[in-house]
C-alpha cells in the first residue's frame, strides 16, 4: 500500500498520469514518456552502436514506428520516462536518455533500466535520474530494486555501485558479445 494524502491506495493501481508522473531533481525533469513524444534523435540513441553495445538492442534496427509500438506497449504499472536537462536561458531543454521500472507488483520490486546518449554521459545525470526514480518507486511501495548488465559493463557496474546496489549473483555466458560469451551481473538493494 502507498499512500496518496490520507487515503491509502493499492500498488497496482499506480501509474503515473502524464503530467502528475513528471519527475523533477536539481538538473532534471523525468518525463513520463509517450509514443507521441518520439523524436528522430531518440531513435538515432537506439541505432548508435556506442549507445547500446552492452544491451539487447544491439540487435535491432529501430525506427520511429518501433519506437511508438514499443511505448504504446509498454507494460501497464511499469513506468519509462525520457531524462530532459532543465536548460537555462542560454540553452534550450536536451533530451538525454531514457530511464525505465518494469514493477514486479506482488513481490514489490522493480527492474531498472537507462541509456544515456554517449555525448551525455560522465555529467552525472544517469546517478541522478537513478536516484530519483528509486526514490518515487519507493513512495508508491517498492521493497527491492534491481538491474543486470554485462560483466563487461563497466559504466553500468560503476553506476550500480554509486547508487549503493550490489552484486547478488552472475549468470555465466549469457550473453553472446563481441565473438565471446560474457555473463550476466545482477545487481540489486532493499529499499
Amino acid at each position: 500500500m502507498a499512500r496518496k494524502g490520507n487515503r491509502k491506495i493499492r500498488l497496482s493501481d499506480q501509474r503515473p498520469p502524464l503530467l502528475g508522473g513528471m519527475l523533477r531533481t536539481a538538473r532534471l525533469h523525468l518525463v513520463p514518456y509517450r509514443a507521441s513524444m518520439v523524436q528522430s534523435h531518440h531513435v538515432a540513441w537506439l541505432n548508435n552502436h556506442e549507445n547500446v553495445k552492452y544491451s539487447e538492442q544491439r540487435h535491432l534496427t529501430h525506427t520511429v514506428e518501433s519506437q511508438h509500438s514499443y511505448l504504446n506497449e509498454f507494460p501497464p504499472g511499469s513506468y519509462i520516462w525520457l531524462i530532459r536537462s532543465l536548460g537555462t536561458f542560454a540553452a534550450p531543454p536536451t533530451d538525454l536518455g531514457t530511464i525505465t521500472a518494469y514493477v514486479d507488483v506482488p513481490n514489490k520490486v522493480a527492474n531498472m533500466g537507462i541509456l544515456i546518449d554517449q555525448e551525455h554521459r560522465g555529467q552525472g545525470a544517469a546517478k541522478e535520474a537513478w536516484l530519483r526514480v528509486e526514490e518515487f518507486l519507493k513512495t508508491i511501495g517498492i521493497r527491492k530494486i534491481e538491474c543486470g548488465c554485462m560483466s563487461v559493463n563497466v559504466g553500468m557496474a560503476k553506476l550500480a555501485q554509486a547508487v549503493g546496489l550490489r552484486v547478488e549473483g552472475l549468470r555465466p555466458e549469457h550473453f553472446e558479445w563481441g565473438g565471446r560469451r560474457v555473463a550476466m551481473t545482477h545487481y540489486g538493494k532493499l529499499i
